[in-house]
């Protein structure tokens, strides 16, 4: 597990006032990816093909 190692590695060079904004980042990320793919779904313009 190359992940698992490299996430060790950095927990011990990271300051850990660094977690909170990673936290925040993905959870961004996250969401706004989220939203992309549900306006995707639900928006009738950008949904031409079931017409």
């Amino acid at each position: 597990m190359f992940l698992m190692g490299h996430l060790r590695l950095t927990k011990k060079t990271m300051p850990k006032e660094v977690y909170p904004l990673i936290a925040i980042v993905g959870t961004g990320l996250t969401g706004g990816i989220t939203a992309g793919f549900h306006k995707l779904r639900t928006d009738r313009e950008l949904r031409k093909h079931g017409e």
